[in-house]
């Protein structure tokens, strides 16, 4: 079984890992964190090595790794993380639990993750380190950003096109047909009743700017 490594040890972390041992498609290796905790396990998996160990781990014979960090306030963060894994060379599956319903022609970037309960849906495309998180959906023919994150229970109606590094909040709902630009940031609960442009902050019902 191909081994492979989790990078970070936080709480998104251990959503992947129960989603990679119910797949049992590979065997975890451990985490690699910005620094050393031998005292840090969580089911018997510890940190085997900090960033700075990547080429020494990929040369080891592990080249597969995910992220485990969530959106931690921007996507920049799993951006930068995922560049760093690409350049010591490792490769980075989707990881989808096994709960998740994903149609048979959505396509899945590298290092996505699709969390529990949530639906990914025809022709649906999610991008490099996206996050579709616990019962969220995602609808027939919407394209969601590298990096971005579809928070739990959100829902993107039918052809809705999200940007990179985009927040799209906790049952925060997007009518169909809508767009949201790259770095944009929907607040949780909010009704997405017409686009939003890149760097915009908005919540609400209707969702409304936020100066």
């Amino acid at each position: 079984m191909n081994r492979i490594i989790v990078a970070g040890c936080g709480g998104h972390a251990r959503s992947v890992i129960d989603a990679i041992l119910s797949a049992g498609i590979y065997e975890i290796a451990g985490f690699v964190d910005r620094e050393i905790n031998e005292e840090y396990v969580y089911r018997s998996y510890k940190i085997i090595g900090t960033d700075a160990d990547l080429p020494m781990i990929y040369a080891s014979g592990i080249h597969n790794a995910c992220i485990g960090i969530g959106y931690m306030g921007e996507g920049t963060v799993r951006r930068k993380l995922f560049d760093s894994l690409k350049q010591s060379g490792f490769d980075l599956p989707p990881i989808a639990d096994r709960t998740a319903a994903v149609a048979g022609d959505a396509l899945l970037g590298e290092g996505a993750f699709v969390g529990k309960n949530s639906v990914v849906n025809a022709a649906s495309v999610i991008g490099n380190a996206a996050i579709i998180n616990s019962g969220a959906i995602v609808e027939h023919d919407c394209k969601v950003g590298d990096f971005a994150h579809i928070a739990v229970g959100a829902v993107l109606c039918g052809n809705v096109e999200i940007g990179d590094d985009v927040l799209v909040g906790a049952n925060a709902t997007v009518i169909q047909g809508l767009r949201i630009g790259s770095a944009a940031v929907v607040g949780a609960g909010a009704v997405v009743t017409k686009n939003i442009g890149a760097g915009i902050k908005a919540a609400g019902v209707p969702a409304h700017t936020l100066k």
